[in-house]
C-alpha cells in the first residue's frame, strides 16, 4: 500500500476536517522546531557571553509550551479522526455482512469489523501524522542548514535518501509478515467461531477435547507470526535509527573540526547542531 493509496479515499471522508487540522498542526509543529533550534541556540551564545539569559530562556520555554500545545492538539484531531473512521467502517462492515450470504466465513468477518478496524486506527493516530512531519520538516530543515552553512546542507542533502531507501527495503519485509500474521489470525478466528457454533455437537460425539487442541495449535502458529513481525519491526527501528544517525553524526564531526580550526564560528556551530 502507497502512503496515500487512492483506496483509503473514500472511507476518510467522514474525518476530512480532522485530517485537515491534523495537516496544518504538523505543518505548524515543524516550523517550531525549526524555531527551537534557532532560540536555543540564541540562549546558548547569552549564556557564554553575558547576554540576557532571561529573556532568551523565556523564549525557549515559550516554544516549547505552543510545541506541546500543538502536538497536543494534533493528537487530537487524529484521535477524533481515528474514531470516526472507525465507527464509519464497522457500520459499513456490519451492513455488508447482514446482507451477505449464509456460507460466508463469520470468523473473518468478525476479525475484520474488530481487530481489522483497530488495526486502521494507528494509522489515522500515528502514520499521517508522523508522514505530515516527514513530508514538511526535512525540506525546511535542509533550507535552514543551507542557509547558515552551505557544507553542512550538502551533508544532509547526500545522506537524506538513505532514509526512505532503507524504510522502503525493511517495509517490503515486514508487509509479508504482517500479511503471514493477519492470515493466522483470521484463520483463528474463523476456526474458533466454527467451534463455537458446533459445540453442543461436539460434546454429544465426544470431541470437545480435539477442539481444543486444534484451536491451542492455531493459536501458537498466531503467536509465532506476531512474535516474527514485532522482530522486523524492531530491527527496521534500529536500522532508520542507525542511518538517520549518520546524518548527524557526520555533521557534528565537520562542524565540530572547523569550529576548533577557527573556519565556523560559535554563532552558526550551535543552530546548525541544534537543528539536527
Amino acid at each position: 500500500m502507497r502512503p496515500l493509496d487512492p483506496r483509503l479515499r473514500p472511507h476518510l471522508a467522514p474525518a476530512r476536517r480532522e485530517l485537515a487540522g491534523v495537516l496544518v498542526t504538523g505543518v505548524v509543529g515543524s516550523v517550531l522546531v525549526l524555531a527551537q533550534a534557532w532560540l536555543v541556540t540564541g540562549l546558548v551564545l547569552a549564556a557564554l557571553h553575558d547576554g540576557d539569559v532571561a529573556a532568551a530562556g523565556a523564549w525557549v520555554v515559550a516554544v516549547l509550551v505552543l510545541r506541546g500545545l500543538v502536538g497536543w492538539a494534533g493528537d487530537a484531531l487524529a484521535a477524533s479522526a481515528a474514531s470516526r473512521v472507525g465507527t464509519s467502517l464497522r457500520r459499513r462492515l456490519v451492513l455488508a455482512a447482514a446482507g451477505s450470504p449464509p456460507g460466508t466465513a463469520s470468523g473473518e468477518v468478525a476479525a475484520l469489523i474488530t481487530r481489522g478496524v483497530a488495526a486502521a486506527e494507528p494509522y489515522l493516530t500515528r502514520y499521517v501524522p508522523a508522514l505530515v512531519l516527514a513530508a514538511v520538516l526535512p525540506p525546511l530543515a535542509v533550507i535552514a542548514v543551507a542557509s547558515q552553512d552551505l557544507l553542512s546542507g550538502v551533508i544532509v542533502l547526500v545522506t537524506l535518501p538513505l532514509v526512505p531507501v532503507f524504510g522502503a527495503l525493511v517495509g517490503l519485509a515486514t508487509r509479508d509478515k504482517a500479511r503471514e500474521q493477519w492470515a493466522a489470525l483470521a484463520s483463528l478466528s474463523g476456526h474458533f467461531v466454527d467451534v463455537v457454533r458446533g459445540l453442543p455437537t461436539l460434546v454429544a460425539h465426544r470431541r470437545a477435547r480435539a477442539q481444543s487442541a486444534r484451536i491451542a495449535q492455531i493459536t501458537d502458529r498466531c503467536r509465532r507470526t506476531s512474535l516474527a513481525t514485532l522482530r522486523i519491526a524492531f530491527a527496521s527501528s534500529a536500522v532508520l535509527e542507525l542511518v538517520a544517525t549518520l546524518s548527524v553524526a557526520l555533521v557534528a564531526v565537520t562542524v565540530g573540526v572547523r569550529l576548533a580550526a577557527g573556519s565556523l564560528d560559535l554563532h552558526t556551530a550551535p543552530t546548525r547542531r541544534s537543528g539536527q
